[in-house]
């Protein structure tokens, strides 16, 4: 089969042109949807993982209530200065309240941390038991942080009373830290 002129310049055109097309238009094409399928494999893949979270996000917000609940008002709890004259005033008054006699507060050494500091302080008591550990019990649902870090228990010379020699530790942040 000879072809003439005419239809072999029609055939190498044709065969340009396809060829053009393949190589500037069909293969760059071919990437394109073949990242594009990559992409939506991944962004499925993606909302699987979002919808498995969204699954867990009540759970995570009962807890988040259950520590909100336990920690309280942390602002309070953990004041900015120490304001330890309204703190000693209201250990004072639990003792007085309590009946506890020889009665001291002192504030020890001063801790300053990273994020929050803390003053140790020595409370020393007597009492009956009854009033001792009501005492503490009230310490301890004070509406600001006192961790009781040593208790020492001695009963004097009368079985009923007992003398308390306790360090506490007392939180605040300081103005930079807010």
């Amino acid at each position: 089969m000879k072809f003439q002129k005419e239809q072999l310049i029609i055939l190498i055109t044709a065969s340009v042109l396809l060829g053009g097309f393949a190589l500037l238009r069909f293969i760059p094409l071919a990437g394109h949807a073949r990242s594009v399928r990559t992409a939506k494999a991944e962004s499925e893949l993606q909302r699987k993982h979002l919808e498995e979270y969204r699954k867990k996000l009540p759970v995570l917000k009962k807890k988040i209530e259950k520590y909100q609940i336990k920690v309280g008002d942390f602002d309070a709890k953990i004041p900015v200065d120490r304001k330890f004259a309204s703190l000693c005033n209201k250990i004072t008054d639990l003792m007085n309240e309590y009946k506890l006699q020889n009665q001291l507060i002192q504030p020890g050494k001063e801790i300053i941390g990273e994020n929050v500091n803390s003053v140790k302080l020595d409370i020393n008591c007597s009492g009956k038991l009854r009033q001792v550990f009501g005492f503490f019990k009230a310490i301890e649902n004070l509406e600001r942080v006192v961790r009781i870090d040593n208790l020492d228990m001695k009963s004097e010379t009368d079985f009923d009373i007992i003398s308390v020699k306790a360090n506490a530790i007392v939180y605040y942040r300081s103005n930079q830290n807010i």
